[in-house]
């Protein structure tokens, strides 16, 4: 059994205008990403996660 547990802070239509102002603009989101990960580390992200040393983190399917 796995469980999930997540938080959601915008709604879709909030997003969506997001999206566009970035594209309209074409801003980067790579400045705010401070580490990626494979699933495979996992562990070692949620690790430094909860030590506070992240900014946003992705996980990147391969």
């Amino acid at each position: 059994q796995l469980t999930l547990i997540g938080s959601w802070v915008f709604s879709i239509p909030d997003l969506q205008e997001l999206v566009d102002f970035m594209v309209r603009n074409q801003l980067s989101l790579n400045p705010l990403i401070t580490h990626r990960f494979t699933l495979d580390d996992a562990p070692k992200a949620l690790e430094i996660f909860d030590k506070g040393h992240t900014g946003k983190v992705i996980f990147e399917w391969k």
